[in-house]
C-alpha cells in the first residue's frame, strides 16, 4: 500500500469520507488529530520513518505547506493528551473541537 493509500485510509477510518467529500483543510485536520493522538505509532503506521518525513509527505501529497499540517496538530496536541505541549496558550478553534469530540469517541489500535 502507498504511503497516499494509507492517509486515505486513515482517513476512512476516522470518517465516513463516502458520503461527505472532505475539503484537503479537513483532511489534514483528520491527519493531524491522528499524528497527535498516536505520534511515532501514526507515523510508521503511515509507512514514514520520521514526524518530519510524515509532515511533508502528507502535506505534499494534499498540495498543502507543511506548516499547516504542523499547527493543526499543535492544536490538538492539547486536546489527544499528547506529550508535546502543542498550542497550550490559546483556545483551540470551534473545528479542531468538534474534531476531536467525534474522533475521540472511536477507538483505534495500530500494530506496534
Amino acid at each position: 500500500m502507498t504511503q497516499t493509500e494509507q492517509v486515505t485510509a486513515a482517513m476512512q477510518a476516522a470518517g465516513d469520507s463516502t458520503t461527505q467529500k472532505l475539503t484537503d483543510n479537513m483532511k489534514l485536520s483528520y491527519c493531524a488529530y491522528f499524528l497527535s493522538k498516536y505520534d511515532m505509532k501514526a507515523v510508521e503506521f503511515l509507512g514514514y520513518k520520521t514526524k518530519n518525513g510524515a509532515m511533508i509527505g502528507i502535506s505534499k501529497t494534499l498540495g498543502k505547506e507543511n506548516n499547516y499540517l504542523k499547527r493543526r496538530r499543535d492544536e490538538f496536541d492539547v486536546l489527544t493528551g499528547s506529550h508535546r505541549k502543542g498550542q497550550r496558550n490559546r483556545l483551540p478553534t470551534p473545528i479542531v473541537l468538534e474534531i476531536h469530540q467525534v474522533l475521540n469517541e472511536t477507538v483505534y489500535h495500530l500494530k506496534n
